[in-house]
């Protein structure tokens, strides 16, 4: 793992790098960033979260799922794992209990609603919602201001 300076974790949160491999890094943490308690973020090939990201507590963030395509062979006995990397952007505000699911990038500046299940990319500078989150607001750079999306 690489945890930059200035980061605040709190207690209850788990970091956990599955299939540990000491020669790369699995989880990334930039500088600045503050995990509140009970987050879980699991890692099996990278998660990478930015600078000054803030994750709000009962959050889970995986870059990871079981291999479950297949019902006559199921995960709990099939031992396989399906991974794509996570990423989460700067600046970005994950709210209370959010869910960010395997492959997902969250852009920079980025604010997900609490309870909210993000199950694909989410664009620099946007509000998102729901299960699954769903972009409502993107920031309008010359008004200054977040404009709703329909």
């Amino acid at each position: 793992m690489s945890i930059g300076d200035r980061v605040t974790i709190w207690q209850g949160a788990r970091l956990t790098a599955v299939n540990y491999d000491p020669e790369r890094t699995i989880i990334s943490i930039g500088d600045g960033t503050s995990i509140h308690s009970n987050v879980h973020i699991s890692a099996a090939r990278r998660v990478d979260i930015g600078r000054g990201v803030l994750i709000a507590a009962n959050c889970y963030i995986t870059d990871h799922d079981h291999d479950w395509l297949d019902p006559e062979d199921p995960p709990r006995f099939n031992a396989r794992l399906l991974v794509t990397p996570t990423t989460i952007g700067d600046h970005a505000w994950i709210g209370e209990k959010v869910t960010v699911l395997r492959g997902v990038n969250i852009g920079a500046g980025c604010v997900i609603g609490a309870h909210s299940v993000v199950t694909h990319d989410i664009p620099d500078r946007s509000v998102a919602v729901g299960s699954p989150a769903r972009v409502v607001r993107r920031w309008d750079p010359e008004l200054k201001a977040w404009m709703k999306v329909d």
